[in-house]
């Protein structure tokens, strides 16, 4: 399990410093193309490849198709790739203007695609070393190559050929070592038609913060400027990787003991775990929150240079707010949904909740201006996250922990002021060190409370001294 939970986690560190890196070498409208042009792949990506890298972990062991899944994914995986290679090929001649960003998007998507199938090939053949390799060695060509091509004059298409080329490379590498493992074989039409009815509903409702986030970057390019895109984007970048990555990671490492639960023992049992994952999700994540929140001046100016502070630090501030609940709802409440085997529902619900963003997203930004995109983030945020759970509540039991939400807020009172304090600090390492503490001070009251997973820790901390050598 470490082998693929980990090198996930640092990933996403590794996508934090990257922002760090982009910010510094592109000017705020380049990174705002950059975010889009992303934002445009991963999309692509939704509605294209990722139901063939959802079915590989669910077909894999499938008996009816006797070992063949997996090699039957990857044909139709290639024979899509043929298809769809010429066309972006053909897209760099339009003469649109704005064609750039599509056509750059594909590619990125197609790389995208070649990386993440890969690594679900990886995950179901327990190729454990091979599978953090590719993870890690993902962000670290991409990175370089980015710089390297930005350095020469490349702008963000140069940042955008170095993510594609690290995508490729390292996931053309991972496809390599799967085929050679499944081999490849001919699907026929009850397979295809099995994988996409399954794979495509749950592609595009774990892609939809993509399409969140590129409907307001659009929105936001068009009534205000490429410039507003940036600061929005690299606000939003911090806030949903430091936030909802770690959300989704926890959930799944969650999932099996939740099924499990659900179909080897009772309903208490399902309850029982599923405020155990609640309160792992507030210990690890609400601080995490509450930082981004009440400290964001100290963290503009710990992540971003000047020229991108004083914008990021006002997104930042609201898209934590949203990176939370957002979280919340797809880690938590949206288990309704997976519980009760109501996957096409909640594609229903969240393509709902997707066109109420566009209208609201449009409201904000016309009302508040270049703020409005972070201040319609929130308020789509909150109205997602209670259909969710309303929904949720009708067709399953939705759990609303309300003892673990209670301990939070003691948390909540002692971090909060601690975190507001450090904005008026002026020397940086002070008022991160100051952070640190607050955060170590979160942690033991919620110990003191009793809350589930603080309890856990401790135990766990106190068997493992137990058996160090020092204590024998």
């Amino acid at each position: 399990m470490l082998f693929f939970f980990l090198p996930r986690m640092l990933s996403a560190l590794a996508t934090i410093l990257i922002l760090v890196v982009l910010t510094r070498v592109l000017t705020p409208a380049d990174f705002g193309k950059y975010s889009m042009t992303l934002l445009i792949g991963y999309v692509g990506f939704a509605f294209t490849f990722a139901w063939l890298s959802a079915s590989i972990p669910r077909f894999h062991h499938a008996e009816r198709y006797g070992g063949r899944a997996t090699a039957s994914i990857l044909v139709i995986a290639a024979v899509l790739a043929c298809l769809l290679i010429p066309l972006v090929a053909l897209a760099f001649a339009v003469p649109w203007p704005a064609a750039t960003l599509f056509v750059l998007g594909a590619a990125y998507s197609l790389g995208h695609a070649t990386h993440e199938l890969g690594l679900s090939g990886l995950r179901v053949l327990k190729a454990g070393p091979q599978y953090a390799a590719a993870t890690l060695l993902r962000p670290t060509l991409a990175v370089a190559l980015a710089l390297a091509f930005v350095q020469n004059g490349w702008g963000y298409e140069g940042a955008v050929w170095g993510f594609v080329i690290g995508a490729t490379t390292t996931g053309a590498i991972s496809l390599l070592y799967v085929i050679r493992q499944t081999g490849l074989s001919k699907p026929d039409r009850e397979m295809i038609t099995a994988f996409l009815v399954y794979g495509k509903p749950l592609a595009v409702v774990t892609s939809m913060s993509s399409f969140f986030l590129l409907a307001s970057q659009s929105l936001l390019g068009a009534l205000e400027s490429l410039e507003a895109v940036g600061y929005f984007a690299a606000a939003q970048t911090l806030a949903m990787r430091s936030i909802r990555m770690p959300m989704s990671n926890l959930s799944a490492v969650a999932a099996a003991s939740v099924f499990k639960a659900q179909e080897t023992a009772s309903v208490d049992a399902v309850d029982g775990q599923m405020r155990r994952h609640f309160s792992f999700l507030i210990l690890f994540v609400l601080p995490i929150a509450l930082v981004l929140f009440c400290a964001n001046q100290t963290i503009a100016a710990l992540f971003f240079d000047s020229e991108f502070q004083t914008e990021t630090a006002q997104n930042l501030r609201l898209l934590a707010v949203a990176a939370l609940l957002l979280g919340l709802q797809g880690a938590y409440f949206s288990y309704a949904f997976t519980l009760s085997r109501r996957t096409s529902l909640q594609l229903g619900v969240t393509l709902a909740t997707l066109a109420t963003h566009v209208l609201v997203s449009w409201g904000c930004i016309v009302v508040f201006g270049p703020l409005g995109a972070s201040v319609g983030f929130v308020v789509s945020a909150i109205l997602s996250i209670s259909v969710f759970h309303l929904v949720g509540r009708k067709i399953h039991k939705s759990l609303l922990p309300v003892q673990e939400i209670g301990k939070a807020l003691i948390g909540v009172c002692v971090l909060a002021p601690i975190a507001l304090y450090t904005n008026q600090i002026n020397i940086l390492p002070v008022a991160i060190t100051v952070l640190v503490l607050g955060v170590l001070a979160f942690w033991i009251v919620l110990m003191l409370a009793q809350q589930i997973a603080a309890q856990a820790v401790l135990s766990n901390l106190r068997r493992r001294l137990r058996k160090s050598p020092a204590a024998n």
